[in-house]
């Protein structure tokens, strides 16, 4: 099974049902789920005070320490520029700056063959089928379906 990438939305529900925390460490123990940076700059801009932020440094500091982080790469960055224009031409011009973290979390599972975890399928599956040849996840609500 390839690792798990969940982003923001995946993460704001784990944490809401009360399961982040045996979800990590099952995780980081067998090396089967990934911190994605730009998801780890979104949790951070939605960390409501210093709880949440120690909260986040310690989750932070464990995948770091683990080397189970991703952060996208330059080739990453100008496949999503790339993307985003053969989206536009296809289906009309977007704003990319509403999509460009979708992007750059997608981009990021590709570099590991991951199974993407969101809330958000039906757009992170229209980003998927934007990916360069050859490189696809799977996209999955955390619920399974």
């Amino acid at each position: 099974m390839s690792a798990v990438v969940p982003d923001t939305s995946a993460w704001i529900t784990l944490i809401r049902e009360g399961i982040a925390e045996d979800f990590i460490r099952k995780g980081i123990r067998a090396g089967s789920v990934r911190l994605v940076s730009v998801v780890a700059e979104e949790l951070y801009v939605g960390a409501a005070g210093s709880e949440d932020k120690e909260d986040l440094d310690r989750i932070r500091g464990a995948f770091a320490s683990a080397g189970l982080t991703l952060t996208p790469t330059f080739d990453d960055w100008c496949s999503a520029g790339t993307m985003m224009a053969r989206y536009g031409r296809l289906y009309g011009r977007i704003d990319p700056r509403e999509h460009l973290n979708d992007v750059l979390i997608i981009l990021s599972a590709a570099q590991i063959d991951g199974t993407l975890l969101t809330r958000n399928v039906k757009d992170l599956r229209r980003w998927n089928r934007m990916l360069p040849a050859g490189r696809r996840v799977r996209v999955q609500n955390p619920d399974g379906e």
